[in-house]
């Protein structure tokens, strides 16, 4: 059986007292589940994940402004009239890890709405054009018989 030391209580433990890393030597991470669990669970990790979600909110608010030249309070009205689903396949957000994306014309630059990551790459990878979406149906149909 493998040991490892944990780098915080200087224990040395079998591996299967530390969490999965692929990044790691032996696939495992430094620090044992008991000291990882317990630096979750201190005030200094919480207060580290309040900073970071203010950080992400705002660096959220100056891509969106520095991408689609739109405002936090701008996306919010679309995803209020959408019922935070889709625009297209009409799955609301909470069935995804990711936000909704901002869907835009990339010649106009002007904002269509808010998708999903799969539907929204399908329409970016498909070039936005009409005519390709509608070869892809008629494609789909005739493979459906």
């Amino acid at each position: 059986m493998a040991f490892r030391k944990c780098t915080v209580c200087k224990i040395k433990k079998p591996l299967d007292s530390f969490w999965n890393d692929k990044t790691r030597k032996l696939g495992k991470k430094y620090v044992c589940k008991e000291c990882s669990n317990k630096y979750q669970r201190s005030e200094k990790y919480k207060a580290y994940k309040r900073t970071y979600a203010k950080k992400t909110a705002c660096w959220r608010a100056s891509y969106y402004k520095f991408k689609f030249n739109i405002s936090m309070k701008d996306y919010n009205k679309l995803f209020v009239k959408q019922n935070g689903c889709c625009a297209v396949c009409g799955r609301h957000q909470s069935e995804f890890n990711k936000r909704l994306a901002v869907d835009h014309n990339h010649l106009t630059k002007k904002i269509r709405g808010l998708l999903c990551e799969d539907c929204n790459l399908g329409i970016g990878r498909l070039k936005d054009s009409i005519e390709i979406l509608q070869k892809a149906i008629q494609y789909l149909e005739d493979k459906r018989k």
